[in-house]
């Protein structure tokens, strides 16, 4: 799942995350309430992580760090204040997702993607 979200006109982020699901609890759930109701948990999903990414970059500072030791040392630490974030942002709507749905979840950002606008930020996804 992608996701982007702006601070401001000029801060925000966008990345890729990625979203596990127990294995017991997909054979279980299709069997009782069949295939097609993937695509609800799906679209909730969507919409709860997309509020968790916003909150997630409001709560963070992305101006850029004069101190910095470099672009990759900035880049490690916005995406790890961002991970946190995210996993504290998302944290009561999967518990509130998991109890409706009997689904155990997990999302994570996928750090490799991750991309810090610190000059400019638009909220659209490149169609890469």
């Amino acid at each position: 799942m992608d996701g982007v979200a702006c601070k401001n006109d000029l801060e925000g982020a966008k990345g890729s995350f990625l979203i596990y699901a127990s294995s017991q609890d997909i054979e279980r759930i299709e069997h009782e309430q069949g295939a097609k109701i993937f695509a609800n948990f799906e679209m909730k999903i969507q919409e709860f992580s997309k509020d968790a990414l916003q909150h997630a970059v409001d709560a963070m500072n992305l101006a850029v760090n004069p101190f910095s030791l470099g672009k990759d040392v900035e880049k490690q630490y916005l995406t790890e204040q961002l991970s946190h974030n995210f996993r504290t942002a998302a944290a009561r709507s999967i518990e509130i997702f998991e109890k409706e749905t009997t689904l155990t979840i997990e999302i994570s950002t996928h750090a490799p993607s991750l991309v810090f606008f610190q000059t400019g930020c638009t909220a659209q996804l490149d169609d890469d």
